[in-house]
């Protein structure tokens, strides 16, 4: 899924601005890489109640969705039958969920009217005579209904495109409301094996849903029923239908290693220019699944189709073979494409480990523009993700469980999206092996496809593929938060040069962080990378050279979310410019390190801006802390006195 999101600071004012671009078609590819939230604030505060007893009582086989649904009102009439296997001897109730806002006409099990109960969000049915286990049973509900609508994550929605004037309506139920338009079983860990969607519309409409389209069933009162099939496993967020007046714009795939090609079925609004306005990025869908296809493997559900129905959605959502999208531009048209292999083919354990969905959909939107448009527009993408994660200091991947029913946070643009295709990317430097990273993610797909998969499975894949032990890179950029902050001071000695870095966290939670590191030597006589472990707080590096250095690049392929604070040319060991003190801006304390101590120590002074004095001290050792959590914050100048030398600081107290 992909999101525009509402920021409350004038410092993201123009992210936002390019978000709202999307739903007109005129957003630039950087809208999508940063924007992933949602437009109404207060669905941050939603949480799912606890996972519902009845989830371990039976396994949904296959369902059959017959509704009746037009292009301008979420009200809905019909009925759902639901194939499933009882999981214990005697099941006496079938239960499922179901908003209250939808009224149950009846309910038949086995093909016999049955005795049942609405309450609340909960439908449960008296299974008379109850199944054995292991046992088939089948329960078709009757209802109808008006449920509620507005904002992004409902259910069903109905509005007018504000750029083309289509009414359209349309399903979005992830995470946790299918329940407000179809009486289903939301449970990630149960897989539909097959889904017949029935959609009866006005005749003027067409109606798009996941799968093949078997037959366009004239039926009495000038309708028309799609009779749409997929027979692939399916969650229940995955399920989607979309009616409007649409043109059908289909075209083909011809994928590498595919005998025949692959149907790309769009349904966009029939109106004059719309389909013109988009042709061109509707047809590069046909490049994308080449590429992904040679990345990742093959298309997932190749025997049906992929395709886009057109909605008024800021954003879009990745249904299974038929993505639901507000707009079509390169960023987005890619991510959600990318989803069907990283959410639906392979989907998310839990929502805990929504990263194996939306991290690795932003990544494939990096892989894209690396494939298809150039390293530098790769580049700077990867950097503008990583710069995003940095706004703020903290925040995992991985959510924890007490959060992981809270909307706002399984779908934090920053965290889920952008931190979760940053943290991937390092572990592509880690691999620092572009053919086993590739192998990595199609060995994934391979042994988790038509089921799930936890960011857990996926790093110890990695280990298993890349023969690493990625204890560190879990607990650090998984697990962990923050981002390491360093600083350098480099210094050439003949035919060595020695770097002597330090590292901070931004997060207490996360003290140091172990990472390979690569640093680009600059010289006249042509540059090199060397790259070593970085894995202590204070580290001092000495490297051969037969070049005169001139400067130090940091991590010249961004594969860290790193800051780096400063890099400091030594130019004569033992005077005050070999003294580095960190961080700046600081909180409580600052950190010294000299990187060569002579006879005569040196001492420093802190003092405000004005010049008065705070305080004194010696230099004793080549490294320590000095405390400053009685100053106010501004702004200190801290004066560092070296035999006959002196040097002034400029530093900031937070």
């Amino acid at each position: 899924m992909d999101r525009n999101f509402r920021i409350n600071s004038m410092k993201n004012l123009l992210y936002l601005l390019m978000g709202l671009f999307a739903t007109t078609g005129f957003a630039q590819k950087t809208a999508e890489i940063i924007t992933k939230v949602w437009e109404n604030e207060a669905m941050t505060s939603m949480v799912k109640p606890a996972p519902l007893p009845f989830y371990s009582d039976y396994d949904v086989v296959f369902c059959h969705l017959n509704l009746h649904l037009e292009r301008n009102t979420v009200y809905i009439e019909g009925n759902v039958l639901t194939k499933a296997i009882s999981r214990k001897q005697g099941l006496p109730v079938y239960t499922c969920e179901l908003i209250p806002g939808l009224v149950v006409d009846s309910v038949v099990y086995n093909g016999i009217s049955a005795v049942y109960d609405h309450t609340g969000d909960t439908l449960t049915v008296t299974l008379s005579p109850a199944p054995d286990l292991g046992q088939f049973f089948s329960v078709t509900v009757f209802y109808h209904g008006l449920p509620p609508t507005g904002g992004f994550f409902t259910g069903i929605n109905s509005l007018v495109s504000t750029v083309w004037g289509n009414e359209v309506t349309w399903t979005l139920s992830q995470p946790f409301n299918a329940k407000q338009w179809w009486p289903c079983k939301q449970d990630l860990a149960d897989k539909i094996d097959s889904v017949y969607f029935f959609i009866t519309t006005d005749s003027s409409n067409k109606a798009g849903s996941n799968g093949v389209l078997t037959a366009v069933t004239p039926v009495p009162g000038g309708k028309l029923r799609y009779e749409w099939k997929t027979r692939h496993p399916i969650d229940y967020y995955l399920i989607s239908a979309a009616v409007a007046d649409y043109q059908d714009y289909s075209i083909y795939a011809h994928l590498p290693g595919a005998t025949d090609s692959l149907l790309v079925q769009n349904y966009i609004y029939d109106t004059p220019g719309c389909l013109a306005f988009y042709k061109a990025d509707l047809d590069r869908t046909c490049q994308f699944l080449e590429l992904f296809s040679q990345l990742f493997g093959p298309y997932p559900f190749a025997g049906e189709k992929y395709g886009h129905c057109q909605v008024q959605l800021g954003g879009g959502m990745e249904h299974q073979t038929m993505g639901t999208l507000g707009a079509f531009n390169f960023d987005l048209n890619c991510h959600e494409l990318s989803h069907q292999w990283f959410g639906d083919y392979v989907t998310c354990a839990t929502w805990s480990d929504i990263w194996v969905n939306e991290g690795f959909a932003t990544y494939a939107q990096y892989l894209t523009m690396q494939y298809m448009i150039g390293q530098a527009e790769a580049d700077t993408f990867i950097m503008n993700v990583q710069q995003y994660v940095m706004t703020q200091p903290g925040g995992s991947v991985y959510i924890p469980p007490g959060q992981a029913g809270n909307e706002g946070r399984i779908f934090d643009g920053r965290l889920s999206y952008n931190k979760g295709a940053a943290i991937l990317h390092t572990l592509r430097g880690e691999l620092n092996d572009d053919t086993l990273f590739f192998n990595l993610l199609k060995t994934y797909i391979q042994l988790y496809g038509d089921s799930l998969a936890t960011g857990s499975d996926f790093i110890n894949l990695a280990e298993s593929v890349g023969g690493l032990n990625l204890d560190d890179f879990s607990d650090q950029w998984y697990v962990g938060e923050g981002y390491p902050i360093v600083d350098i001071l480099w210094s050439q000695q003949a035919d060595t040069l020695v770097m002597t870095l330090s590292q901070t966290s931004s997060s207490i939670i996360t003290p140091l962080f172990r990472m390979d590191l690569e640093v680009r030597l600059l010289s006249l006589q042509g540059d090199t990378i060397v790259r070593f472990v970085f894995d202590n707080n204070v580290q001092q590096v000495k490297i051969p050279v037969s070049k005169t250095i001139i400067n130090l690049q940091v991590d010249p392929n961004h594969w860290l979310i790193m800051q780096v604070s400063s890099i400091n040319h030594i130019e004569e060991p033992g005077l005050p410019d070999n003294i580095l003190f960190y961080p700046n801006p600081f909180i409580s304390d600052i950190r010294y390190l000299i990187n060569d101590i002579r006879p005569g120590q040196p001492f420093l002074t802190i003092m405000d801006i004005t010049g008065r004095e705070i305080l004194t001290t010696t230099l004793n050792n080549s490294t320590g802390t000095i405390g400053l959590s009685m100053l106010s914050a501004g702004v200190y100048l801290v004066q560092i006195t070296y035999g006959q030398r002196s040097v002034t600081r400029k530093m900031v107290k937070n």
